[in-house]
């Protein structure tokens, strides 16, 4: 009889996160549309080219989420939740999320020198965190470097950019307007974000899931939700260089500032099994980002072996990690 209870209290907890979950999920996509419509808004205005919109204000708001947790996770002592979900990301937006957008939208076009120039920084960065884990520790100075890996490598990769379109002299008022306005609503999806990743990490704790594992493989789709709404908007809206270069921007920022700022802050103990999730996250993202730049044909024909490699590398972890 007690048992039969407890089951009931399990199923009615799990029900009631997983509503908080769908209505988090409806309030991002209504809030992405109106991100998406400020950023196009900058891009126009401006002349700044799409990836490089998609590279620093489209990537850093839509990360809010995982850059919250990086936080929130190292401030309370658990690393390997800031570790797993930003690696777990990292992967997720750069096969998951970039395999999604080619099986289910159309019309995608892809700046290839761009693709893996940003892929390779992230494949770099996840190699980085795996060196400076070897002692057990991200500590203040690991953080602090990790930050200026971003700053440089974003500066590089949006220098390139800059030199290859034809941009505006001039950051108008009505361009500084728009960038507040776009950081207003990721704000807020990033916001209802930590609803989806706090849905996430009840249902995990309530089946068991261990930490690492749930937040390579759980939480890091829920913070991930952001980019897919945002993204499937933007191509539908014909903006696909910004969809891109939020993808695999993202993905950059997972793997070096948003991994970085929580350590840089409070300084974090690891545990041994986060290197299992570091080297699939740069090798996946550097697989994925060779198949987008080598692909001729963004559909389901790219999607599902960018699915495959989503699936192998998580396979993995959930075999070696938990």
């Amino acid at each position: 009889m007690r048992r039969a209870v407890n089951l009931c209290v399990i199923n009615i907890v799990i029900a009631l996160w997983s509503v908080l979950l769908l209505a988090c999920i409806f309030g991002t996509a209504v809030a992405s549309q109106k991100a998406v419509t400020a950023a196009l808004r900058i891009t126009t205005s401006s002349r700044l080219p799409p990836a490089v919109v998609g590279l620093t204000v489209m990537a850093i708001g839509t990360d809010l989420p995982e850059i919250a947790n990086s936080l929130v996770s190292t401030a309370s002592g658990h690393g390997d939740l800031n570790v797993g979900d930003s690696a777990g990301s990292a992967l997720t937006q750069a096969t998951l999320v970039m395999a999604l957008l080619c099986i289910f939208s159309r019309g995608i076009t892809v700046d290839r020198k761009f693709v893996i120039g940003v892929g390779v920084a992230a494949f770099f960065s996840c190699g980085a965190v795996l060196v400076m884990v070897q002692d057990g520790e991200l500590g203040h100075l690991d953080g602090l470097l990790l930050i200026a890996l971003w700053l440089g490598g974003s500066l590089l990769l949006g220098q390139q950019q800059m030199e290859s379109a034809v941009v505006g002299s001039e950051f108008t008022a009505n361009v500084a307007t728009d960038v507040l306005r776009t950081l207003m609503w990721l704000a807020l999806i990033g916001a209802l974000a930590i609803g989806i990743v706090e849905s996430f990490v009840r249902i995990a704790d309530t089946l068991g899931i261990p930490e690492f594992v749930g937040s390579f493989i759980v939480l890091s789709i829920g913070t991930s939700v952001p980019e897919l709404a945002v993204d499937w908007i933007a191509i539908r809206r014909g903006a696909s260089s910004l969809a891109v270069g939020d993808v695999f921007g993202s993905s950059f920022v997972d793997a070096s500032l948003s991994i970085g700022i929580g350590p840089a802050v409070f300084g974090s103990i690891v545990s041994d099994e986060v290197w299992i999730g570091l080297v699939g996250a740069a090798i996946g993202v550097l697989l994925a980002a060779l198949l987008v730049a080598r692909s001729h044909r963004y559909d389901w024909r790219l999607g599902i072996p960018l699915l495959g490699v989503y699936g192998t590398v998580q396979i993995l972890v959930a075999i070696f990690a938990g």
